[in-house]
């Protein structure tokens, strides 16, 4: 919410203080230009405050606003001789609840005019979440509206409309981005979705089930320790490794690796170097992912290789951003207990009650596709937040969907959306791999030039230095080493199914 700012009611004349003492008299224009933003009167546009600042990250003209009932969102606008003619939306991560200000200020120093919303209310809590209306904004509603104000406001400051309209986001943003080629086909041109949470009552119940798995009983003692999880991690390492060529410490493709926990089953509940049956079982599980007694597979599990990562393994709690969706969104009680989880009767109830409005998974993006959009998706295979194989099981489906579409620009599926598995990446960033790439500028490429993302390099970074390169490819190609040259390098290998 934007209570506490000074904001100025729609319609109303205005003039907004300038952060600091103007630098020339160019920028008096500009900061006239900035102020008039104030006048601008939209459908359900409550509040709107513009003003020009000179505050970091550079100077621009900053747009707070509120979109009833309680949307926050922000427009920053560069000066037009900064401006690089794009508009890019970012998205946000968890619940949102705040403006991504970070993210916005790179994208400013960039050159681009920006917005975020906070989806309609504010970070740590959870009592909207029983509210349908406001689960509404944060399911689609605020990231239509705040594309549609951001447009009318970035047309008015530079009087003309961007060049081309991005949306970059990963985890709740990966979800908003897909949410927008679904739903809102015409709001971008290109849209980055990286780990999406689209199968948000999946994702849900995968979480639970990984707890419920590692942590069996009542008093919450784990079966998975860090210790037993590096054991695992070692050993599928070790096995599969070289898939790939070369010896890095990094599963390409974790599901070519056909390692069996079991093989480390030793029946001594005190041994370094091995696991017993029940530990065997529940690693097991946890890579099978979240079932249904009665009908089967609910969701992919995570992947082999992620194992020291599943910090849920011996948290004393569920994760809150699961266990208030259920109490508050599926239960509607506060006192529900994670362990009483029914996967045969509460799952369908889940799906029943909530998919409809918070599940981004249709994979028919025909209107999408045919429109000229374009979308890039990337998942990091050491995801532990986000099971890797539900956004490979998303792009499958757009692929079977679209084959079934009517399609008479004749555009492969290819042809407008490619997925990218990140070897050794964490949820959006970090782990082992090589997890610096820029995926803005290979959808910017694909939009506009028409050079569709054969491959996108990426480096991993250590103390500010890059130590490793690597191509990442579109799925379902992997890298592989050429067999000469240096291993650490990119132009040692090739992508190949």
């Amino acid at each position: 919410m934007l209570g506490l700012l000074s904001s100025v009611a729609v319609g109303a004349p205005a003039m907004a203080q300038l952060a600091l003492p103007l630098a020339d008299p160019d920028e008096a224009v500009l900061a006239s230009a900035c102020v008039a933003l104030n006048e601008l009167e939209l459908p359900e546009l409550a509040a709107i405050n513009a003003e020009w600042t000179r505050a970091e990250p550079a100077a621009h003209c900053r747009v707070r606003g509120r979109i009833e009932p309680t949307i926050g969102f922000e427009v920053w606008l560069p000066p037009p001789a900064d401006w690089n003619g794009r508009f890019l939306a970012v998205g946000g991560g968890g619940y949102a609840g705040n403006i991504s200000t970070g993210r916005m200020a790179d994208a400013l120093n960039q050159g681009y005019a920006t917005a975020s919303t906070d989806t309609g209310h504010a970070a740590g809590e959870f009592a909207w979440l029983a509210d349908e209306s406001l689960l509404r904004d944060f399911a689609y509603r605020a990231i239509y509206e705040m594309t549609a104000k951001a447009g009318v406001i970035v047309a008015g400051f530079y009087q003309r409309p961007a060049d081309y309209r991005y949306f970059n986001g990963c985890s709740l943003g990966g979800r908003q981005g897909l949410m927008e080629a679904e739903r809102f086909p015409n709001d971008y041109d290109g849209i980055v979705s990286g780990a999406p949470a689209n199968a948000f009552v999946e994702l849900r119940t995968t979480q639970l089930w990984g707890a419920r798995v590692a942590q069996p009983f009542a008093n919450g003692q784990s079966l998975l320790g860090p210790d037993v999880l590096a054991v695992v991690t070692e050993a599928a390492t070790a096995q599969c490794d070289t898939l790939d060529g070369v010896a890095d410490g990094v599963l390409e493709d974790p599901r070519r690796c056909n390692f069996d926990p079991g093989r480390l089953q030793c029946g001594f509940s005190n041994a370094a170097s091995c696991l017993t049956a029940p530990q065997v079982a529940a690693v097991r599980q946890i890579y099978q992912g979240p079932s249904n007694p009665a009908t089967g597979p609910i969701a992919p599990g995570l992947a082999v290789g992620s194992e020291t990562a599943w910090t849920f393994a011996s948290s004393a709690d569920l994760a809150p951003l699961t266990l208030e969706f259920f109490r508050r969104v599926v239960f509607d009680d506060l006192l529900w207990n994670w362990r009483s989880f029914d996967f045969s009767r509460d799952y369908p109830l889940a799906v029943q009650e909530t998919a409809w409005l918070l599940n981004a998974n249709s994979a028919d993006l025909s209107n999408y596709r045919d429109r000229g959009g374009k979308l890039l998706l990337y998942h990091g295979w050491n995801d532990v937040s986000i099971a890797p194989e539900a956004t490979i099981a998303y792009y499958e489906a757009v692929e079977s969907s679209l084959a079934l579409e009517p399609n008479p620009l004749d555009i492969a599926t290819s042809d407008f959306a490619r997925l990218f598995m990140v070897p050794g990446m964490a949820h959006c960033a970090g782990g082992i791999g090589t997890s610096s790439f820029d995926a803005q500028r290979a959808i910017e490429n694909w939009v506009e030039r028409d050079i569709a993302p054969d491959r996108i390099e990426a480096e991993r970074i250590e103390e500010n230095q890059v130590v490793r390169t690597r191509p990442l490819c579109p799925y379902p190609q992997t890298a592989r080493y050429r067999g000469t040259g240096n291993s650490d390098r990119s132009g040692s290998f090739i992508c190949s199914d």
